[in-house]
């Protein structure tokens, strides 16, 4: 190896990551409204549901593909970084949590509240895993 500096990806640590899911948070939430709400809860559930239904991804056409991988994608990236999320969105999932069931815990709150399936699927999916798993508070 040469003496040149060394790429290190997680060198900034929890504060990088945490930076970065702003961003991309912000992102989302800021969207044009008159784009397609391709990010809706409406559209994303189609893929969410695949999985749930026990669907094979050989019988999906690709735009169920793709929403199958939106959903599971944001669901695991969620659950991945949520304890460094803000205190506002911030929740504990279980240690051995799988996706499936991180799954299962949003289409279920999402499909008690039809009329907010406008919003974007984000928004619902750490709402939906709040709920389900909050950080119970530190022992002093």
């Amino acid at each position: 190896m040469s003496g040149g500096p060394r790429w290190e990806p997680f060198r900034g640590g929890l504060e990088m990551r945490s930076m970065l899911l702003m961003v991309a948070c912000l992102m989302l939430l800021t969207a044009p409204a008159q784009a397609a709400n391709v990010d809706s809860a409406n559209r994303v559930m189609e893929g969410c549901r695949a999985t749930l239904q026990g669907k094979s991804p050989a019988s999906l056409s690709g735009a169920e593909l793709y929403k199958l991988g939106w959903c599971h994608g944001a669901v695991n990236a969620l659950v991945g970084v949520s304890e460094a999320l803000p205190e506002p969105f911030k929740f504990c999932a279980p240690v051995g949590a799988t996706n499936e069931q991180s799954v299962r815990i949003v289409v279920a709150y999402i499909d008690a509240a039809p009329h907010r399936t406008h919003l974007p699927f984000v928004v619902l999916a750490t709402e939906a895993l709040r709920k389900a798993w909050p950080c119970r508070p530190a022992a002093r």
